[in-house]
């Protein structure tokens, strides 16, 4: 990190392994996609900017990561 960087919030570090649609809450941090077809739904970015989550598809299926309220992830909706 820079001589300017700094961390403000929680660090979060829970890992979480899925198989069927779910919302990211606050909390969440790693999650895992172990089976099936389905989607992660990220929270609204409006009160937790900065916050990262890690999501890896080890399983068969697609796991799509979709947002809330008409927000983007790089200009898309998933």
């Amino acid at each position: 990190m820079g001589a300017n960087s700094k961390i403000t919030g929680n660090i979060g570090t829970s890992y979480i392994a899925k198989t069927a649609n779910y919302t990211l809450g606050t909390a969440d941090h790693i999650l895992n996609a172990t089976s099936n077809t389905f989607n992660f739904t990220l929270p609204t970015a409006v009160s937790i900017s900065g916050r990262e989550y890690y999501i890896k598809n080890v399983g068969t299926g697609v796991a799509t990561i979709l947002t809330t309220s008409s927000q983007t992830i790089d200009g898309l909706a998933s």
